[in-house]
């Protein structure tokens, strides 16, 4: 089901790249990686678990709303994290993150796409069809 939901992401918004996280009750509840496609060793070493912002994933678990970020070089917070500076190096411009949503209102993971391009690129049916 992950691998499933990971490649919808990646044909539906025409991305790179995408990860999904899901929340981990026992530790905090801290993003673990679960799942990925596209994405570099770095990369995955760097975003395997997190704890807070600026990561889009946790910005996305803390609002619990779709985040969006154009150009990742110009997000001053995520720019200079070291999980910023890893999606740079990895080639990813702009990334967009969704959070996964219980029936009952109980953020469980989220999910994020990346693209090489920098700017907002999703159009309002494809965020409507990554909805889960």
């Amino acid at each position: 089901m992950l691998i499933a939901t990971i490649c919808k992401a990646v044909t539906v918004t025409d991305a790179d790249a995408a990860e999904l996280h899901l929340k981990d009750t026992a530790q905090d509840d801290v993003l673990v990686l679960e799942q990925h496609q596209g994405l570099d060793a770095a990369y995955r070493d760097q975003a395997a678990l997190v704890a807070g912002p600026p990561t889009v994933c946790a910005r996305v678990q803390q609002r619990l709303e779709p985040v969006t970020v154009p150009d990742v070089a110009t997000d001053a917070a995520l720019s200079t994290h070291p999980v910023g500076r890893a999606l740079l190096e990895a080639g990813t411009r702009a990334v967009h993150g969704l959070p996964l949503i219980t029936p009952d209102g109980h953020c469980t993971g989220t999910l994020t796409v990346h693209r090489s391009q920098p700017g907002t690129w999703l159009s309002g049916s494809q965020q409507q069809t990554l909805l889960p």
